[in-house]
């Protein structure tokens, strides 16, 4: 019996010393049923709630809480009746409405024959209020604490880390950056969240997860954090963002409650406060886990019967025996901070809060001590933030200052202030809408800020160029508290930015005046800037960005063996000419320069372009014209030298066919005729190409021989060919020979009807055109500047190749089947264009038909008389002495028998020095001298000049090959009497004798 009821005095001691214990905790506590009714409380909770602890049983818990609060108080306590613990955030509303933040550990407990639900609640005011007191620091300074508790990491797709706050398991930061977490976690530890990360980085969802991780030891850590990712400027996710706390304490804590006995024993051990039982000597009766951890050992019973002072700092023991004391004399101690020291050296700041209970030798002093070193972290890392910012704004270029919601200066720092003729601080109190009432602009930026605007302005103040941060400070409601503003002196760089634009202005105008197409291309094969020129070419396409065969050349990879490639590699400048299909198939010499950096190294090509297709053209036309001029004296030589044996074999038909009486043999000679004047036709084509053909130089409508010619094609051509006339030109005189004229459009309209056999529309235009001399070099011929004449004759036949269009203009070069074509139709055509000092081109491709280009000289007389000739009466002379001077017998013969037929005494030479020395001894009795222009030894001009030395009165009539060219019109310009083309028929022989005669004076020279 005496037993027993010791037994029970000892454990209603301990149950007394529990009970005694719960109801000084510091933390408030509530026991309540799955309902919320309360069941029991402590002390501290009835301080809270402002409601006697009796009167409290019974009670609903959410008649404290709350209103917003009381459904997540309901869902707690249903996963925590179902069986599982939960830490979480609500606040507390008292008697009197105050209301009170607190953090809640809540989990099951045994109660009487059933289980309670029983939560032991932290009042976190102080915390709430540091947090709101760093977030305002962050707000005023912009600064984002360099210390956190919590363990942070940001890593690429890669996985690789980039920035570690806070490192874990014993590595340091050194240990994580760059690296994997197989670098340094445990195979089966790195694959768990390597897995996680990949499914975070492929579906860009946050991931929240509790793990275990082994440290460097081997031991097991728990942590409790989110996986978010991390996106780039274009919204790709491009790492993850990691938030975890280490929770290894919180584990051992609940893993401690789980295993201790009794209520009020879980309820110690679940909280992270640290309970210290002492007695009156100040020695270790009992405490928690968290205590001992606290004072730097590992089990309760290292430290029971040892007295605090032992892991009490040397620093702080004279403070702590106080302490004690003044625990004993008063009851109690609130909030007395007091630092542990380990054997390690370690220092663990610790606020203590204690009572007493007892008397004598039965005194104790229960203590409640709270690990307080994430606090003094946080407010050490504000107060070095603070100061750190300080030392920042103070040693930059800036101002920093903040004004609250009325414009009121509560903060004006920055060495920059100087420049403003101001002191740190020197403004703090007055308003901004007083100090700036002479500055509406700048009130007006304020004033934006102040609204809750977010923005950044350059402005001008004290003669310097100033950026300006406007930010609004705010609660965390949103509402506007005041505005944050950083202002920089950006004057040098301003200035720096105008002389570099400047520069630059001037520069890029240098680089775009050049007519070259420049690029600089960089090592990647980039185009990284371009010339106006380039832009020009490239009608308004980008190139910069582009890879320059792309550019260049409309491709998607280099041409095999680019020489502008090469360039990088070999570091020496290439010249070299191309034709580019893409860029309108014209020519370009092309320069590629290396650029060359401070390093010798090749970073860039210059790639300089010349157009040079114009050029190019010039120098085929030039090598053109100069086979047409060869072709041309070939054939007008030819023409000359066979208008010779015409002229004998037309004469001596003419003169037998006068006098044979046979009418078959006055047949046979008139087919000679006939034959002999054909041929004559060609050799005048033949000259018409060569330009020594007879013209005339009058002025000529070229509407009125269009019409005409039009005319003529109608009544002849197939009538499934249409012609059209766009006659559009409003000045239409030219000077020229309107037959020859008519004949080269009459050919062109033939060689159209024959490219369009199956019929089509010839169509011909005309308009008026400025030629200036780049133009005119282009078309080539003898154009000058000025207005001209455009008349395009064109066809939808055939068309032409390209072969076909080189020889176009050569005299016999036809591509129709033989006996269809002499080949001197389009030869004549451009003579005669050349012979009136223009221009002709064809524009043709096979298929699609043909254009002709003349270009004719435009004269200002606008009305052309062409008077009509007519033969003027034979003027019949008296028998006359003729001197004959020509280099073919043949001619010679054929003159002299004309002549004597019709006569005349007739002399002969057979070139000019013979013609010379018999004139010498004969002027005073010779007429006349028929003068070949065109003979060997001496020729005709000069002939005539000896005989007019000779006699300044001489007579001279002009026989030529060719027709009336320059040269002839040389001498007639000097005094000769006429002109007669040969082959020449006896009637027009003696006519331009007789016409000769009528010019001289019709009388005898002698």
């Amino acid at each position: 019996m005496a037993k027993t009821t010791t037994g029970t005095r000892a454990r209603c001691g301990g149950e007394d010393r529990y009970r005694s214990l719960f109801m000084e905790l510091p933390d408030a506590v509530l026991i309540h049923d799955a309902d919320g009714v309360i069941l029991e409380a402590n002390e501290s909770m009835a301080r809270r709630l402002e409601v006697p602890r009796a009167a409290l049983v019974g009670r609903n818990v959410a008649e404290f809480v709350a209103p917003d609060n009381a459904a997540a108080i309901a869902a707690n306590a249903a996963k925590v009746a179902a069986g599982g613990a939960q830490i979480f955030e609500t606040a507390y509303v008292s008697a009197s409405g105050k209301t009170t933040p607190a953090e809640v550990h809540e989990h099951t407990i045994a109660w009487g024959a059933g289980q309670a639900l029983i939560s032991v609640s932290r009042d976190i005011t102080e915390r709430k209020r540091a947090e709101a007191a760093l977030r305002e620091s962050e707000d005023r300074f912009r600064i984002i604490a360099a210390n956190t508790p919590d363990h942070i990491i940001v890593q690429d797709r890669d996985l690789r880390y980039r920035l570690v706050v806070n490192p874990q398991l014993g590595l340091t930061e050194a240990d994580m950056i760059g690296k994997t977490e197989g670098d340094f976690l445990e195979k089966t530890d790195a694959e768990k969240l390597t897995v996680i990360k990949r499914k975070v980085l492929e579906t860009g969802e946050p991931f929240h997860l509790e793990t275990s991780l082994r440290n460097l030891k081997g031991e097991l850590e728990f942590f409790d954090g989110t996986y978010v990712p991390k996106f780039d400027a274009t919204g790709r996710v491009d790492g993850l963002i990691g938030y975890f706390r280490n929770v290894t304490d919180r584990k051992r804590a609940e893993d401690a409650v789980r295993a201790s006995e009794g209520k009020y024993r879980a309820l110690v051990e679940t909280t992270n406060t640290g309970y210290l039982i002492l007695d009156r000597h100040g020695k270790v009766v009992d405490a928690n886990r968290e205590y001992v951890r606290l004072s730097g050992h590992h089990e309760l019973r290292e430290i029971l019967g040892r007295s605090v002072m032992e892991w009490t700092a040397e620093s702080a023991k004279q403070r702590n025996a106080a302490a004690v004391a003044q625990c004993a004399r008063d009851g109690f101690i609130r909030n007395l901070a007091m630092d542990y020291v380990d054997a390690s050296g370690r220092i663990t700041p610790v606020e203590i809060n204690a009572t007493v209970q007892g008397e004598g030798d039965a005194l104790r002093i229960i203590s409640l001590c709270r690990d307080i070193t994430e606090r003094k972290r946080a407010e050490a890392a504000l107060r070095e933030s603070e100061q750190h910012l300080r030392s920042v704004v103070m040693a930059a270029p800036v101002v920093l200052w903040d004004l609250d919601a009325a414009g009121t200066l509560l903060l004006s720092e920055g060495r920059a202030l100087a420049r403003l003729g101001l002191k740190a601080g020197g403004r703090v109190g007055q308003s901004v809408f007083e100090l700036y009432r002479n500055n509406p602009d700048a009130l007006a930026l304020i004033r934006r800020g102040l609204a809750g605007e977010d923005f950044s302005a350059e402005v001008q103040a004290g003669g310097r160029h100033w950026s300006n941060q406007y930010v609004p400070r705010r609660d965390e409601k949103g509402n506007v508290l005041g505005l944050i503003g950083v202002s920089v002196d950006i004057t040098e760089r301003k200035r720096a930015e105008e002389a570099l634009a400047a520069a630059a202005k001037e520069w890029q105008a240098t680089f775009d005046s050049s007519t070259d197409l420049i690029a600089v291309i960089d090592r990647d094969r980039r185009v990284v800037r371009t010339n106006l020129e380039m832009r020009k070419r490239l009608a308004g396409q980008a190139a910069e960005g582009r890879l320059c065969y792309d550019v260049v050349h409309g491709t998607d990879r280099p041409p095999t063996g680019c020489r502008s490639c090469d360039v990088f590699t070999s570091r020496t400048p290439q010249q070299f000419v191309f034709q580019e299909p893409n860029l309108g198939g014209r020519w370009f010499n092309v320069g590629v320069f290396p650029i060359i950096d401070s390093d010798g190294q090749v970073t860039h090509v210059a790639h300089v372009m010349r157009d040079i297709t114009d050029e190019r053209l010039l120098e085929e036309r030039l090598r053109q014209m100069q086979k047409m001029d060869a072709i041309g004296q070939l054939a007008g030589g030819v023409a000359h030298d066979f208008n010779n044996q015409l002229a004998g074999i037309l004469g001596y038909a003419e003169l037998l066919s006068t006098r044979l009486d046979d009418p078959k043999l006055k047949r046979y000679a008139e087919n000679v005729r006939t034959a002999a004047r054909r041929s004559a036709d060609l050799t005048a084509k033949l000259l018409a190409f060569a330009r020594k053909g007879q013209y005339q130089s009058v002025p000529v409508d070229l509407h009125h021989v269009i019409i005409e010619t039009v005319d003529m094609l109608e009544r002849s051509i197939d009538k499934r060919i249409r012609v059209e006339q766009l006659l559009r030109a409003q000045s239409t005189v030219v000077t020229g020979d309107p037959s020859q004229l008519e004949n080269a459009l009459l050919n062109l309209g033939l060689n159209a009807r024959d490219a369009m056999p199956q019929g089509g529309t010839l169509t011909f235009e005309t308009r008026t055109v400025a030629v200036d001399a780049a133009f005119a070099a282009v078309l080539g011929g003898e154009l000058a500047e000025g207005e001209y004449l455009l008349v395009t004759v064109t066809d939808t036949g055939c068309g032409m190749t390209d072969a076909v269009k080189a020889h176009l203009f050569e005299p016999f070069f036809t591509t129709k089947p033989v006996g269809h074509g002499t080949g001197m139709g389009l030869a004549s055509v451009y003579g005669t264009v050349m012979q009136h000092k223009g221009a002709i081109s064809a524009a043709s491709a096979e298929g699609r038909g043909t254009t002709f280009s003349i270009y004719l000289p435009l004269v200002e007389t606008t009305t052309a008389t062409v008077g009509e000739s007519a033969e003027a009466e034979a003027h019949r002379t008296a028998m006359l002495r003729v001197l004959v001077v020509d280099d073919e017998e043949l001619v010679r013969d054929l003159a002299t028998d004309i002549l004597r037929s019709a006569g005349h005494e007739v002399l002969t030479a057979p070139d000019g020095r013979a013609a010379v020395e018999l004139y010498r001894g004969e002027w005073q009795r010779i007429d006349l001298v028929i003068l070949d222009v065109i003979m060997p030894n001496l020729g005709g001009r000069d002939t005539f000049h000896a005989m007019r030395a000779i006699n300044p009165q001489v007579r001279a009539l002009l026989a030529s090959g060719y027709s009336l060219n320059a040269e002839s019109q040389a001498i007639l310009s000097e005094g000769a009497l006429g002109f007669v083309q040969k082959p020449f028929a006896a009637k027009r022989l003696l006519r331009a004798i007789e016409a000769a005669m009528a010019a001289g004076g019709g009388g005898q020279s002698r």
